[in-house]
């Protein structure tokens, strides 16, 4: 039951980093409007230890508020970026590309919104403490 959760978790951690990795490319990179703690990194390293029950909360309660909503804009976002690259390369300005732009933004804010829900959200189920240790390892 543990791996699943820690299955379903790794979609959390890894959110952003999977487009990135790819042969060491930018050609599936796409980055987030801002760049905020991923708190299962540090749990999934052990550097930061959880009770299965902090667990189930987080899959339950979380997965609902993040994994949909902002992968289903980054992935939209994704698709805007691709022809937004292509369409520079074409030579079209930035006047010609200002609403795709807008559009791109506006998926990007709406994914970082749901960040920010997810985050607020796992802070409220783990301790203080642990909260603390999460951000003292990703901050470093």
């Amino acid at each position: 039951m543990k791996n699943i959760i820690h299955l379903i978790l790794a979609t959390f951690i890894i959110s952003t980093f999977s487009w990135a990795s790819q042969e060491k490319s930018n050609k599936f990179r796409i980055d987030e409007l801002a760049f905020l703690v991923h708190p299962m990194k540090p749990i999934k390293q052990g550097k930061v230890q959880i009770t299965d029950e902090m667990h189930q909360r987080i899959a339950n309660e979380v997965q609902a508020v993040h994994v949909v909503v902002f992968h289903e804009k980054m992935n939209e976002a994704f698709v805007l970026e691709k022809k937004l690259r292509r369409e520079v390369t074409e030579g079209k300005t930035k006047e010609e590309l200002s609403e795709l732009i807008d559009e791109i933004t506006k998926l990007k804010r709406e994914a970082l919104d749901a960040r920010i829900d997810a985050l607020n959200a796992i802070k409220k189920i783990l301790p203080e403490d642990v909260w603390k240790k999460i951000n003292q390892e990703w901050y470093k």
